[in-house]
């Protein structure tokens, strides 16, 4: 496997940590995560972040950009709600840092990982 497909490997684990521990924590009613209908957006975002660790194992693009395409989407809509309500959109950091914004950049971070990994897969 390539050095962009173990950076791919690590970074999505930890987003996967990241948000099992939100979603365990949601689940148990110590957190909140915002929902979509009854569906807690951080359990699609947790199988998102799966998905990707799957998709570089198995060498799937598509499954790749599918798991990539709600981590991004949700962390995106969520920095966005962040800059312009004057409420809390996403949980927090111990040191108030929207968590949204953590995703935002970690989901930059993998898609450029996964860009270099399946279309110039020499490096």
């Amino acid at each position: 496997m390539s050095i962009t497909g173990w950076l791919i490997i690590g970074a999505a684990s930890l987003g996967t940590l990241a948000v099992a521990n939100i979603s365990w924590r949601h689940a148990t009613g110590r957190e909140t995560c915002p929902a979509i209908g009854p569906i807690p957006i951080c359990h699609v975002v947790l199988a998102a972040y799966a998905a990707i660790v799957i998709s570089v194992v198995l060498g799937s693009a598509p499954l790749f950009w599918a798991g990539l395409t709600p981590v991004f989407g949700f962390a995106a809509a969520g920095t966005i709600g962040e800059v312009v309500s004057d409420e809390p959109v996403c949980p927090r950091t111990s040191n108030g840092i929207p968590k949204c914004y953590l995703s935002l950049a970690m989901s930059l971070v993998i898609g450029l990982f996964g860009f270099i990994h399946f279309f110039q897969p020499a490096l």
